[in-house]
């Protein structure tokens, strides 16, 4: 015999309309962007390029 299945919690339900934009959404700027991803990206391609070099040392 197969086991019973749990019965699905219910979700609560979030009201959507023009009412509930109270606050004001903020636009990314490019150079924000920008300044993100290089804050990621730099250290990022530092450790990638850090490791090809550690990995080819085992190939010599």
């Amino acid at each position: 015999m197969p086991p019973r299945s749990q019965p699905q919690p219910r979700r609560a339900t979030i009201p959507r309309g023009p009412d509930t934009q109270t606050a004001q959404t903020a636009k990314t700027t490019p150079l924000q962007l920008a300044l993100a991803w290089s804050f990621a990206g730099i250290p990022l391609l530092a450790g990638v390029i850090q490791t090809l070099l550690n990995a080819m040392k085992l190939f010599q």
